[in-house]
């Protein structure tokens, strides 16, 4: 930083917990003099509390139910919320066998309805398929960690966001694993002080796909109603978003409500 006058560093998803701890130690920020450093958060110009809704299905967890039971149960969940919402849907993964177990049970249900399930491939780029969801307000795309950062779809195309579970990286990733056992050592519990601020910032992240502008209107659903009991990630997403667990039951009605309605805007 010592080659510039100045330098001015912007993004939606900076902070973890509302602080700029975590972006400073991972940039080398903390590492200049304090009198040389300001640090800003602004408010959004969208109206999160109006704009959308997050939702925990009650029952849904990833953390409590065995990882077979989760995907029987988030698959009998999709497919009645992709129906009631008539698709435009984009449902987040954290892996490429997750996309592929989900779109191999969904296609055909789906496509019974005249919904259009698409999904990303491996190895391949998804600009082509992000392009047909984008021009089918009704398709629904299946992707997985390319995608929480990578899709800017707004209007009706994207009205629901579905995530499949707390994005956490591999622990037995060399990088992840050598830079949490060093903060071990240094006594700054790796887990806390880097490993779930990673989780904070992709959930921004991938939360962040669903509302693009401020006409924008949208339902976001997470698989794993654990999440209240995570007060770091709770607390990094935007100011007005509050999550609620509610019976599926519910979010089947709020998604059908959502879809008539914009069936209304273009009729």
């Amino acid at each position: 930083y010592n080659n510039f006058d100045s330098v001015i560093m912007t993004s939606a998803t900076l902070t973890v917990d509302k602080k700029f701890n975590f972006f400073a130690n991972r940039c080398g920020v903390n590492l200049i003099k304090k009198e040389k450093i300001s640090f800003h958060h602004f408010l959004s110009s969208f109206d999160f509390k109006k704009q959308i809704q997050f939702l925990l299905p009650k029952g849904i967890s990833f953390k409590s139910l065995k990882k077979e039971k989760h995907f029987e149960e988030s698959v009998k969940f999709l497919e009645k919320a992709i129906i009631a919402s008539n698709g435009g849907a984009l449902v987040l993964c954290t892996s490429f066998e997750q996309v592929d177990q989900l779109y191999e049970k969904l296609v055909r249900p789906l496509s019974k309805k005249n919904i259009w399930l698409l999904r990303q491939r491996r190895g391949g780029s998804p600009t082509s398929v992000i392009r047909d969801f984008t021009n089918d307000i009704n398709s629904v795309l299946i992707g997985t960690e390319t995608l929480w950062q990578g899709v800017d779809v707004p209007g009706e195309s994207l009205r629901a966001l579905f995530i499949y579970k707390i994005l956490y990286r591999r622990p037995d990733l060399p990088l992840i694993k050598a830079r949490r056992e060093e903060l071990d050592k240094k006594g700054q519990n790796g887990f806390s002080n880097y490993y779930e601020p990673l989780a904070a910032m992709a959930l921004k992240q991938g939360f962040g796909r669903l509302i693009r502008k401020k006409t924008d209107t949208g339902i976001a659903v997470m698989l794993e109603d654990g999440l209240l009991d995570k007060p770091m990630l709770v607390n990094s997403l935007p100011d007005g978003v509050e999550p609620k667990r509610v019976d599926p039951s519910q979010i089947y009605e709020m998604l059908a409500k959502l879809a008539e309605s914009i069936n209304n805007k273009i009729s």
